[in-house]
């Protein structure tokens, strides 16, 4: 399974949060296991329900007041929650300033590595990704190991597209 942090204006899922989608589902399609979801906050259950026509089969909604605002390190801690009763394979984000903070706070919790704002990514053992280093200005080839590969996906790497057949989507809390 693919659990991919998803970032929401309160009312639909941000551009950057649809590109992660869209790399999601083609590596989800290619490893044969299902694109999840987690949103936070307030209006996340709200942009989830949009989440099925991107091949998002269950969204994990976190509602807590405690976890209304930004914390970092309390969203890696529900992720850590998460990954205990589901073991995804793969937890992604989005290449935005929260998105690889969350992650990282996770692979320190966790301790693994993760690959920050990938272009491209070739599943494998262990994973070969290209990702942006100085802003974009260098590309970097690395291996991402680890049980549960933790990466983020640079702004602008994907279009953002709708899957081809999306099924209704299962809203857990």
């Amino acid at each position: 399974m693919i659990i991919g942090l998803v970032e929401h204006d309160g009312v639909r899922p941000d551009r950057t949060s649809l590109e992660m989608l869209t790399v999601g589902r083609q590596l989800a399609d290619q490893l044969g296991v299902p694109l999840e979801a987690v949103l936070f906050g307030p209006g996340a259950r709200s942009a989830a329900g949009q989440l099925a026509a991107h091949g998002v089969s269950t969204a994990h909604v976190v509602e807590h007041d405690r976890l209304d605002e930004y914390a970092p390190a309390a969203w890696a801690q529900s992720l850590v929650q998460l990954a205990g009763v589901h073991a995804p394979d793969i937890v992604m984000a989005p290449g935005s300033d929260r998105g690889n903070e969350v992650l990282a706070h996770l692979g320190a919790i966790l301790g693994l590595a993760m690959a920050a704002n990938c272009t491209e990514i070739q599943p494998g053992d262990p994973f070969l990704v290209t990702r942006q280093r100085w802003g974009g200005s260098l590309l970097e080839d690395a291996r991402l190991d680890g049980s549960m590969k933790l990466l983020t996906v640079a702004e602008h790497a994907a279009i953002p597209e709708e899957a081809a057949a999306s099924a209704p989507i299962r809203i857990e809390s």
